[in-house]
């Protein structure tokens, strides 16, 4: 978590004049960006309640505050344009990437050794930060809606990169599989009919 790439700056203003121009009062903005530390490549021999200590610790409070301020200009931009804002809460993040690691011939390779699951507690940890950035800056712009995925992707104490019925739920260590945005969209759909019920789009 920071603040926005400086690389990408003149991408995301081309992309925000677009909106402002193309969308109408009511439409719905979706936001969907990974906001939380990577957990490939760390010394998962610590254990996990240390490493997650350790990935805590790269969100400064200069790292934060910098976050705040890029989510403010943004979120100041489109509910000033009469724009509802959809965010997605953090999902899981994993230790190796399955679209690495499914495969019988790479299960004795390096990079899948830490395994394709997580604990939920650590998880909850981890993107804890976030989502107390998501709830004080819901209370300050009600245009903005959060909608949270992890329970459909994990609904026990062990997160994992498959369902139960061994299907992979994300691609590679934190982007979904086309199978998991296909479980998923019931309640994406659900959000989004949720919050026109609260602010109709206006023609």
């Amino acid at each position: 978590m920071g603040p926005d790439p400086a690389r990408c700056a003149a991408s995301r203003e081309a992309q925000l004049k677009q909106i402002e121009a193309r969308a109408k009062p009511g439409d719905v903005v979706f936001l969907a960006s990974l906001r939380t530390p990577e957990l490939t490549d760390r010394p998962w021999r610590k254990g996990e309640s240390a490493v997650i200590e350790e990935a805590l610790k790269e969100l400064t409070d200069e790292n934060m505050e910098a976050a705040r301020t890029d989510a403010e200009r943004l979120l100041k931009r489109l509910q000033a344009a009469q724009l509802n804002i959809l965010i997605d809460a953090p999902k899981p993040v994993f230790k190796a990437a399955p679209n690495r690691c499914s495969d019988w011939f790479n299960r004795m390779n390096p990079v899948c050794a830490p395994g394709l699951t997580m604990a939920r507690d650590q998880l909850e940890r981890l993107r804890a930060p976030q989502m107390q950035l998501l709830q004080q800056l819901e209370a300050r712009y009600p245009a903005l809606h959060t909608w949270d995925p992890l329970p459909l992707l994990c609904a026990g104490p062990t997160c994992s990169a498959y369902d139960d019925n061994a299907k992979p739920l994300f691609f590679d260590s934190n982007h979904l599989s086309g199978h998991g945005n296909r479980v998923l969209e019931p309640a994406f759909t659900a959000a989004l009919l949720k919050i026109w019920e609260v602010s109709p789009v206006t023609e």
